[in-house]
């Protein structure tokens, strides 16, 4: 059983605005980075929830911290490493710019200006058509054999399907977001669906907000009329409105629908009684006796696409439709419908572990993508940078088998959403 207990996502937004093996090809293959091309995908829920590093929240996304540094990797050409200083992990950034933190006898020097960068993690499926295309192991030497990798079908003009090819569908992945992407898209879709959508199917109405400490309502919706400022307001389901009975005055009952409602809602208030947070929702719904168990953006088929560069990247929400995960996913007749598709559907039932997939290095791996000595060795302790590039600095390295290399275009929060 999944557990889908979390707590509630604001606080950690507005806070941020174990293996030792080096990750592995799996981690590359499943990652999705977002194009202008729109696509289908519906996140999963993890097989039990991540904690926030440092709050401690449950969450059904991963938070995690990456450094960039613009030399290391194959090339030279920068590479990312993920920090694990807040889960307890030791990060050969933060012990060059601290050494004697770590009782190493090195010269300090800051290697990431900038300092590591939080962001957004989810899992999940993509609800899009493919075609099992079929790769030689090593291209170099045939004899090793093939393997079957995804392809997504392109719709008209799709050279696999001039091909033939067996076509299957879905696919399994993971994507990460920068703070401003997960909060101006994501994480405001989710607030909006988990304050209208209940799981019960029924509609959620939010009457009012209250302080979270003392209970004082802050943002009256639908207690009480604006015009003769009668407190017996009651709620249609039927059209949504909010009636007052005494001079009949009509207004939505959906504090979306209203803008400075809406704005207020997102905005930290300053209680008499000193709780400076969030405001919580008072949430109703239209089924009666319906405890309330809200939807979120991970009961949804979202169709997502990107636009823009490095720091003008946005991602933009097209749709969003309130389902279950489409059953063809999970169905070997639609994974191949042969020997393997059995095991192939079962793979995609299975939530994926992010806190596996994506879990820091060794630190030895560490210091083998920034091409750096590992300062925790014994070569390390006593060592020094010197013959080391310095920041915006390449040397001549050997190729490395190591893990793809970063693109150079580093996901940085957007200035106006804290950390």
């Amino acid at each position: 059983m999944v557990d889908q207990t979390y707590d509630e996502w604001s606080e950690s937004i507005s806070q941020d605005r174990e293996a030792s093996q080096k990750a592995s090809g799996k981690k590359w293959a499943l990652l999705h980075k977002f194009t202008e091309a729109p696509i289908k995908v519906h996140f999963s829920y993890p097989e039990k929830p991540y904690l926030h590093p440092t709050s401690g929240k449950h969450l059904p996304f991963r938070v995690g911290k990456e450094h960039f540094l613009p030399f290391g990797g194959k090339n030279g050409k920068g590479v990312g490493v993920e920090c694990g200083l807040d889960i307890g992990k030791p990060c050969i950034i933060h012990a060059y710019a601290n050494p004697q933190a770590y009782g190493l006898q090195i010269p300090a020097q800051n290697l990431d200006q900038s300092g590591a960068k939080v962001y957004y993690a989810v899992a999940g499926w993509i609800e899009e058509n493919y075609h099992l295309v079929e790769y030689y192991i090593d291209e170099r030497n045939p004899s090793k054999g093939t393997y079957h990798r995804r392809e997504k079908c392109l719709g008209k003009g799709c050279e696999y399907c001039q091909e033939g090819l067996i076509e299957v569908f879905g696919s399994r992945f993971w994507a990460r977001f920068s703070p401003g992407q997960w909060q101006h898209s994501i994480h405001d879709l989710n607030t909006q669906i988990a304050n209208r959508y209940c799981k019960c199917g029924g509609t959620i109405f939010v009457p009012s907000f209250h302080c979270g400490k003392c209970n004082e309502v802050i943002l009256d919706i639908a207690l009480t009329c604006d015009k003769c400022h009668s407190d017996n307001v009651s709620i249609s389901a039927e059209t949504g409105k909010a009636e007052c009975p005494k001079c009949h005055a009509t207004w939505s009952a959906f504090y979306t629908d209203h803008e400075k409602m809406y704005e207020a809602s997102k905005e930290k208030y300053r209680c008499h009684c000193g709780h400076n947070e969030l405001p919580v929702p008072d949430r109703i719904c239209s089924t009666e006796g319906c405890p309330v168990e809200p939807c979120s953006v991970f009961d949804c088929q979202l169709t997502l696409h990107a636009t823009g560069a490095k720091k003008e990247r946005r991602l933009i929400i097209d749709d969003f439709k309130i389902q279950e995960p489409d059953p063809r996913l999970f169905d070997p007749v639609f994974q191949g419908n042969d020997a393997a598709a059995t095991q192939i559907a079962e793979k995609m039932r299975k939530p994926m572990d992010l806190d596996y997939l994506l879990r820091p290095s060794s630190t030895a791996e560490q210091a083998n993508d920034t091409k750096l000595v590992d300062p925790f060795t014994l070569t390390g302790r006593t060592g020094g940078l010197q013959q080391y590039p310095r920041p915006g600095q390449q040397m001549e390295q050997p190729q490395d088998a190591g893990a793809p290399e970063a693109s150079g275009e580093q996901e940085v929060a957007d200035s106006d959403v804290p950390y």
